[in-house]
């Protein structure tokens, strides 16, 4: 990114997809272990992170999951968190 003002720090076990123009980033865990559960997005055409996306509900923070896009949808599905496997399915809107 162009600054350090807004930046996604590493993950592994995250899903990630593309949609109009972004990388949306969703989950993981971090550099220390800790299973997260922010929606960050990359928008290239201004080479920089947004801040983390408000998310309505409760998303479960997770790693080794599944993530598509179906019309103006990203769809999350299973993984695993701290203590348990998961088999639910979460949508967010892009609008």
């Amino acid at each position: 990114p162009v600054s350090d003002q807004s930046k996604l720090f590493a993950r592994f076990g995250q899903s990630a997809v593309l949609w109009s123009g972004a990388l949306y980033v969703f989950g993981g865990y971090d550099q220390h272990g800790f299973c997260c559960d922010g929606l960050h997005a990359f928008v290239f055409a201004r080479n920089a992170w947004v801040k983390e996306l408000k998310i309505t509900g409760s998303a479960k923070a997770r790693y080794h999951h599944s993530a598509v896009v179906y019309e103006r949808s990203m769809y999350i599905f299973g993984g695993r968190s701290d203590s348990e496997s998961l088999e639910d399915l979460m949508e967010y809107h892009f609008d």
